[in-house]
C-alpha cells in the first residue's frame, strides 16, 4: 500500500479543513486505486459450442481515472463431461467492456482418456492488464463454451465452489 504525506507546517491535530482532497490524478505511478470483486457460488451449465454467459459472472466497473490499468484476474471452478466419451474440452473468456480478451479460439481445454468416460475438473485463472482509456462503467463477464456437441461446461459444479473476477485498478 502507498503511503501519501499530508503537508501541514502547523502544530497538533490537522484540521479538517486543511486536509487535501486525494483524488486519483494526484496518486503516484504504480498506486492501486481501487480493487472491485464480484464472487458467487451459484452452478452454470453450459451444454453448447457458442460462448455462453456465466451466470453471476457479470458486475459493472467504472474505472476512477482514464490514464489507469485494470488488472483483470478471474478464478473459476471449472468442471467438463460428456457422458460416457473418452474425450471431453472447452474454453472459457473474459469480456471487458465488449472486447474479449485473452481469446482462447476453439479450445483450452482437451482431455483424451484411454477408456471409460474422461471428465476434466479444475481450477482456472490468469491474469490480463487492460488500459481504462475512460472513466466510462463498464461491464466485464465470463463466458465459457464445449468443444464437443453433448458435452457440458459447468462452473461451481453442484454448487460447491466458489469463484471470482477481481478487477484491480493502478495508476498509470
Amino acid at each position: 500500500m502507498a503511503l501519501t504525506k499530508l503537508n501541514y507546517t502547523g502544530q497538533g491535530t490537522i484540521p479538517i479543513a486543511k486536509i487535501p482532497t486525494i483524488t486519483a490524478a494526484k496518486m503516484p505511478s504504480d498506486t492501486i486505486l481501487q480493487v472491485k470483486k464480484v464472487t458467487w457460488t451459484s452452478q452454470t451449465q453450459i451444454t453448447t459450442q457458442t460462448f455462453t454467459d456465466v451466470v453471476d459472472g457479470t458486475f459493472s466497473f467504472t474505472p476512477l481515472s482514464a490514464s489507469s490499468t485494470l488488472k483483470i484476474t478471474p478464478f473459476l471452478h471449472i468442471y467438463l463431461g460428456k457422458g460416457g466419451s473418452t474425450e471431453v474440452g472447452g474454453a472459457f473468456q473474459i469480456v471487458h467492456n465488449g472486447s474479449v480478451i485473452e481469446a482462447p479460439y476453439q479450445e483450452q481445454y482437451r482431455k483424451k482418456a484411454g477408456s471409460g468416460t474422461a471428465i476434466f475438473q479444475l481450477p482456472h485463472s490468469f491474469s490480463h492488464y487492460v488500459a481504462s482509456a475512460n472513466t466510462n462503467a463498464r461491464v466485464i463477464k465470463a463466458q465459457g463454451r464445449c468443444l464437443f456437441t453433448g458435452s457440458e461446461w459447468l462452473v461451481n459444479k453442484g454448487t460447491n465452489y466458489t469463484s471470482h473476477i477481481e478487477v484491480m485498478e493502478i495508476a498509470g
